[in-house]
């Protein structure tokens, strides 16, 4: 048995195959191919062949599947009709997918005895059982022409829709900082006493005398008292004042990145599978731009730390009373009662914006998927123009050996 081994691939279903042998009448089972699957691409239901003869008689028959190789062996009906010969081998994967696998064209040889017609409508006479048997070589002079193909351009489309999946975008980048200064604008009010008017009491008693007269002596003193003056020491604290009336931040949202996946669609029409294939696209994404308010310092009160009051002064002149007698001293001492106001503080709210872009970059999405291998079979539309032999008559000479 003579063994044809063959790789699946597409060039095979686009121009049939040369196998390397000729089919000889009277054969049977003699020549088997054997086709090796495509990587990642085993074969998987049964495996079915096609013989068409040179008179357009087609024999179907089952292969089998050794090894996840597809075998086939020629039956004794493939070689009963010389000439010109189609072979088929398909992939029954289900009741909706068959896949053609393997093609290849040969010639069965006429190896009958008795008389025939060659191409150039010469009789030949094979020698029979009963003939005297001569032996020899001949080779004829002259050339055979290239036989040549008239047809039509056609155009096929294949939409294939990969299995796999879209990897998300991931951001790598460093933590940035943003520092924010601002002055806010306002006033703190002044501090303000409140309390009760003090009340000094003294008892004194002068030595001396009092002029002569009559009933009790008022007196009523000329001049001013001082205010005091009151020092106030408030805690403090540091407040951001927005640079404008809105802050000056803003944010424009971005957008998802989207992505549409290619498509493959398939069907069979009489013996060809017929592919469809769409390209998707992918859509990047737009970042989101964040813009920060910008403030400014400004120290405000926030307490009272400290408070002192000057003691109050009198200036004026004395009026004298008619009285004889030693002058006294009196000293006098006292705590006002009452309280002094919370400085409070008055302003407008802080906005505070700014621009900040992070330094990193963001990652490429990758396609993770496995491969998918599209078989389509195409029967051309057109003719092939038949060999020609060109040459001069030769004389052939036969003797016969005693």
């Amino acid at each position: 048995m003579i063994v044809i081994n063959r790789n699946m691939n597409a060039d095979c279903l686009r121009n049939l195959d040369d196998p390397g042998v000729l089919l000889f009448q009277g054969e049977a089972q003699a020549h088997e191919f054997i086709i090796h699957p495509a990587e990642d691409n085993p074969f998987s239901g049964t495996i079915t062949a096609r013989f068409i003869r040179a008179d357009g008689r087609q024999i179907a028959w089952n292969g089998t599947i050794t090894d996840g190789n597809a075998t086939v062996v020629l039956p004794v009906e493939c070689y009963n009709v010389p000439g010109v010969c189609k072979l088929f081998i398909y992939d029954v994967v289900d009741a909706d997918t068959t896949v053609c696998i393997y093609a290849c064209r040969s010639q069965v040889i006429n190896t009958v005895s008795g008389k025939t017609v060659d191409d150039e409508d010469v009789i030949i006479t094979i020698p029979t059982a009963d003939d005297v048997a001569y032996s020899g070589e001949y080779t004829p002079a002259g050339t055979v022409s290239q036989p040549t193909f008239t047809g039509t351009r056609s155009t096929h489309q294949l939409t294939i829709t990969p299995s796999g999946a879209v990897s998300k975008p991931t951001f790598t980048g460093t933590q940035g900082n943003i520092s924010v200064s601002g002055t806010p604008a306002g006033t703190v009010s002044q501090p303000t006493f409140t309390g009760n008017q003090m009340t000094m009491n003294a008892t004194l008693t002068p030595s001396g005398s009092i002029a002569a007269g009559s009933g009790t002596p008022n007196y009523t003193p000329a001049g001013t008292v001082s205010a005091p003056s009151v020092s106030v020491t408030p805690y403090t604290d540091t407040i951001y004042e927005a640079g404008s009336g809105t802050g000056g931040g803003s944010v424009a949202p971005g957008s998802a990145a989207s992505c549409t996946l290619p498509t493959l669609s398939m069907s069979v029409s009489g013996e060809k599978l017929i592919v469809n294939f769409t390209p998707g696209a992918f859509t990047a994404n737009t970042p989101t731009v964040v813009t920060l308010p910008s403030f400014t310092p400004k120290t405000v009160a926030t307490g009272i730390q400290n408070a002192t009051a000057s003691q109050p002064t009198f200036t004026g002149t004395g009026t004298r009373l008619a009285f004889t007698g030693e002058q006294s001293s009196v000293t006098l001492t006292g705590t006002p009662s009452g309280t002094v106001s919370q400085p409070t503080f008055a302003g407008a709210e802080l906005t505070s914006s700014g621009t900040f872009t992070p330094s990193g970059e963001v990652s490429q999405p990758t396609f993770t998927g496995t491969a998918q291998t599209a078989n389509l079979e195409i029967t051309p539309s057109g003719t092939v123009s038949a060999p020609a032999f060109t040459g001069t008559p030769a004389t052939i000479r036969v003797t016969k050996e005693e």
